[in-house]
């Protein structure tokens, strides 16, 4: 009997973005202000709409901007000139940079989109352009001519008169990136890690990073900022720790309100003080991970019924696949990141309802790319999955034989039929890991590839440890109704 897998040659996840849509709205957040050294205490918004993703200096040197992933502005004596709160955002709004004279602003959002407001002029973006990793940050030229935007894989993109002077993927460096910061004198810049590395390009001088010394802070860096010589710099932690190196004085580091975790931090441009932002909300997270944020993020995947193995504080490749399986719920780019868009909806969502009201079921989400396990009329288990990819194949199998057909998981109601529980199975078209058969040769079975789109010959695929699940809590034994639907 033919059966439906692909070869097993493809890595776990193969991020990949959807098209674009809205984004959901955001949960709402507490925030505060920290102020230290000659930082004037100015307080901050209480609570908004969505979280704080960044803060910035007015260049007057007496206030600063905050701002929330929904593109909601909020200035202490610093002028308000605009923003893209309440309006339809294509991706979260990340970060912002004044222009030199304080009359107006750029903000950022991850897919590289630029809003300019006031007196920033708009000098290009990223906004629907391939992107490897999302951008993380903006930060403008001393003339306030052009800026720089920096990728969560360290890539740089320079518009206007901000000058290119490196970038992480070009120096074959692989590290998360936070931040720029440049030069005050422009003739180079430093790229921040979330662990506290610096890379530094152009005339900027390496004055030490966290690994460097030998330190592991309690949370990730969120921000940092150049002191006004260019021979120093300040990094802030999601634990409110502020870190300093070269010339950057240290003014202190407060405890941070009960809840909530440091967002942004901005200097004054004459660096004689310092303001640590806060917020309530999850803390973004990337594959590779360890700690709090992942352990927070795997155990509200839990809660809403997202299939994941025990929470350990690891992003391994099974919690990119429940973070997969969320985003594809909630009609999120498709990445397996826990992003700042992903976890300000995590934190506000219901569980996933499948479509079955009342006994067991097995359902196939085709829009989705999801299975649902219905026991007694509840969704108990929501997992990502990949069904045919609704293209004619033909593979040259060993001795030169052709074997053609449609990739096409048919809808329609069926039951499981028949199972093999003693590995891997090796069909005509590839390795199936434990299959349970519903539709003649068309099973769900554990798979090595289970991408973000429809990619088999047919077949459901699941994780291999999901597949694993699914026997060991017997939630689809032969005569488990199949419901398949694409609409």
């Amino acid at each position: 009997m033919r059966s439906c897998a692909l070869a097993v040659t493809l890595a776990l996840v193969t991020p990949v973005v959807a098209a674009a849509v809205s984004a959901p709205p955001a949960a709402a957040a507490d925030t505060g202000v920290q102020a230290f050294g000659a930082a004037a205490d100015l307080g901050g918004p209480g609570t908004v709409n969505a979280g704080l993703v960044a803060m910035a200096a007015d260049p007057d040197g007496d206030g600063y901007w905050l701002v929330a992933s929904d593109g909601g502005v909020f200035g202490y004596r610093a002028a308000f000139h605009g923003s893209t709160g309440g309006l339809p955002l294509v991706a979260p709004v990340v970060d912002v940079a004044p222009t030199p004279t304080g009359h107006g602003y750029w903000l950022v959002a991850s897919d590289g989109g630029v809003f300019a407001f006031g007196d920033a002029a708009f000098h290009g973006s990223m906004g629907g352009r391939p992107l490897h990793r999302p951008v993380v940050a903006i930060a403008p030229s001393p003339t306030g001519g052009g800026y720089w935007l920096v990728a969560a894989d360290g890539g740089v993109f320079a518009f206007g008169d901000a000058a290119f002077h490196g970038s992480l993927p070009g120096s074959q460096v692989r590290a998360t990136a936070v931040d720029l910061l440049p030069r005050p004198q422009g003739d180079g810049y430093w790229i921040i890690d979330d662990h506290g590395g610096v890379y530094a390009f152009g005339q900027a001088p390496f004055a030490g990073s966290l690994p460097g010394q030998g330190i592991r802070p309690a949370g990730r860096v969120v921000g940092a900022a150049a002191t006004p010589t260019g021979d120093g710099y300040w990094m802030a932690t999601t634990d409110g720790g502020v870190f300093t190196f070269g010339d950057a004085r240290f003014f202190g580091a407060g405890a941070l309100p009960a809840g909530q975790r440091a967002a942004g931090f901005a200097a004054r441009p004459d660096g004689t003080g310092y303001w640590v932002a806060t917020t309530t909300g999850m803390v973004p997270a990337v594959p590779g991970d360890t700690g709090e944020a992942v352990l927070a993020v795997q155990r509200r995947l839990g809660e809403l019924g997202y299939w994941l193995p025990a929470p350990d504080g690891r992003y391994g490749p099974l919690t990119a696949q429940a973070i997969m399986a969320f985003q594809k719920y909630e009609g999120l780019p498709r990445t397996g990141v826990a992003d700042q868009r992903t976890v300000d909806a995590l934190s506000q969502a219901r569980p996933p309802q499948a479509r079955t009201s009342a006994g067991d079921m097995i359902e196939i989400d085709k829009p989705r790319q999801l299975l649902y396990v219905v026991r007694g009329g509840r969704t108990i288990a929501t997992i990502n999955a990949s069904t045919g990819s609704e293209r004619p194949f033909a593979e040259r199998l060993p001795g030169g034989r052709v074997v053609t057909g449609p990739a096409v998981t048919w809808d329609g109601r069926f039951r499981v039929n028949r199972e093999i529980g003693t590995g891997w199975r090796q069909s005509e078209l590839g390795l199936l890991w434990r299959p349970k058969y519903f539709n003649a040769g068309i099973a769900v079975h554990g798979s090595t590839s289970i991408p973000a789109y429809p990619a088999s010959h047919g077949c459901v695929r699941v994780s291999t440890a999901a597949m694993d699940w699914i026997w060991a809590a017997n939630v689809m034994p032969i005569g488990t109704p199949v419901w398949v639907y694409s609409a």
